[in-house]
């Protein structure tokens, strides 16, 4: 950064002698064409004189003719050395210009120098600083190294101990193993012994000991035991033959029976939960089930009289306690009819009021869209006109697709579609929209 400061300053230096030698040549080009213009304004005044001595002395035309000449060359001349002088005060007063534009920039760098040294003294600063600081945290790592260290060394030492007494302990273990190798194979030749003799194993012969209240033998109460041995042998051979499998046998039969048992138990718990659960969806579907019922009437009542234009209508459950198992009536009166039965009522007025009871569900669960087919055949020509205006009015919540060969409600369509056969074995779809054809009729 230093360095940069001092090439700076040579160069700083050095434009500052440029910018006077150029200064220099440009005072000697200023002289110079000071001079061409005395020079200059001479010549014209020889000229001058030369023009009235032609005009004064015809005689000597051609010697001053020729001088005319020369004086117009030499002006000539003179004005093109004054031109090339303007043009280089020009070129030097642009290189003036640049090496004062080069003078700034290079104080502006000189400047930035001089802040890049200060920056540089400050940085340095903190790095000393830090230094200080790591030289400190060496020292307080170096000290702590010498504890590990002799930490490190206590380690060994307790390992080299430890060393010993592993190598101690595994002599011992060595040796006791090799008597409990003896110990092992006096005690797997008592149980053949046992096997032979009885057909028991040694496991099962100490508990059947242990229950029957005989101690365990030691060396004290061998003689004891040999004794009460004689004695049980004595015992078995008055018993007879002994069913010995009879052990195993109810051992099996007890697992199979606790398996079992685990098995009626597990399948219990699983009837439990399901008819927890049941009782929980039962009673969940009948909360459902008579709102939605309630809803569906409601619905029913008003879809009923808009679509025979009055009249009453409802639906019942025949039990309502068993709500999910109960049947359902309908119960209607067009007006001015008394009604006990829905067989009173003609064809075309029951497919109606399937039709009201359709549009009540479609209240109360209402679907993206929904297909009719020919669900109005039945219906006379008012009765189908009413029943394609509520469908119309009911269209804005529900798509319609209908089927149908009636032209009142062809009429009320927005849309109309026909199959047509132009050829043999070839279909085609006709597409009509009502509502362009309108628009463009002028009918809306």
């Amino acid at each position: 950064m230093k360095a940069e400061y001092t090439a700076n300053s040579d160069r700083i230096i050095k434009e500052s002698e440029q910018r006077a030698e150029i200064k220099r040549r440009s005072d000697e080009i200023n002289d110079r064409l000071a001079a061409l213009a005395i020079e200059i304004e001479e010549k014209i005044k020889v000229r001058a004189a030369c023009v009235e001595q032609r005009d004064a002395a015809r005689g000597s035309h051609t010697a001053l003719t020729v001088s005319v000449a020369a004086s117009e060359r030499d002006a000539e001349a003179a004005k093109r050395a004054l031109d090339f002088g303007f043009d280089t005060v020009s070129s030097l007063r642009e290189q003036l210009e640049g090496a004062e534009n080069a003078i700034l920039k290079l104080n502006e760098k000189k400047i930035n120098a001089q802040n890049d040294i200060e920056n540089g003294k400050n940085e340095c600063g903190e790095l000393t600083s830090d230094i200080e600081h790591l030289t400190a945290e060496r020292k307080r790592f170096e000290s702590e190294a010498g504890e590990i260290d002799a930490q490190l060394n206590r380690l060994r030492e307790e390992i080299r101990e430890e060393t010993r007494r592993r190598e101690v302990y595994f002599r011992e273990f060595t040796q006791s193993e090799s008597a409990y190798n003896q110990l092992q194979t006096e005690n797997d030749r008592a149980a053949s012994k046992i096997w032979e003799d009885y057909e028991l194993t040694f496991s099962t012969a100490s508990s059947a000991a242990a229950a029957a209240g005989y101690p365990p033998i030691t060396a004290e109460n061998r003689a004891e035991a040999v004794s009460v041995q004689n004695e049980c042998k004595n015992k078995l051979r008055a018993l007879g033959a002994v069913n010995v499998g009879a052990i195993e046998e109810y051992a099996e039969v007890k697992q199979r029976y606790e398996y079992g048992k685990a098995q009626i138990d597990d399948l219990s718990a699983s009837r439990d939960s399901l008819s927890e659960v049941i009782i929980k969806l039962e009673r969940e579907m009948r909360i459902q089930f008579t709102r939605a019922f309630d809803e569906i009437n409601y619905h029913f009542k008003r879809v009923f009289a808009e679509l025979f234009g009055g009249g009453t209508a409802e639906i019942t459950l025949t039990d309502r306690e068993d709500v999910l198992n109960c049947g359902i009536e309908i119960n209607v009166a067009p007006p001015g009819k008394i009604i006990k039965s829905m067989l009173a009522l003609s064809g075309g007025e029951q497919a109606y009021v399937a039709i009201a009871l359709i549009f009540a569900i479609l209240c109360v669960n209402p679907t993206p869209f929904c297909v009719f087919d020919e669900i109005e055949a039945a219906l006379d020509e008012i009765n189908v006109a009413r029943f394609a205006d509520y469908m119309k009015r009911y269209s804005e919540k529900v798509q319609f697709v209908v089927i149908t060969h009636r032209r009142g409600t062809m009429e009320r369509a927005d849309s109309i579609y026909g199959v047509t056969m132009p050829e043999r074995g070839i279909s085609r779809v006709l597409v009509l929209n009502l509502d362009e054809i309108e628009a463009k009729m002028g009918i809306k």
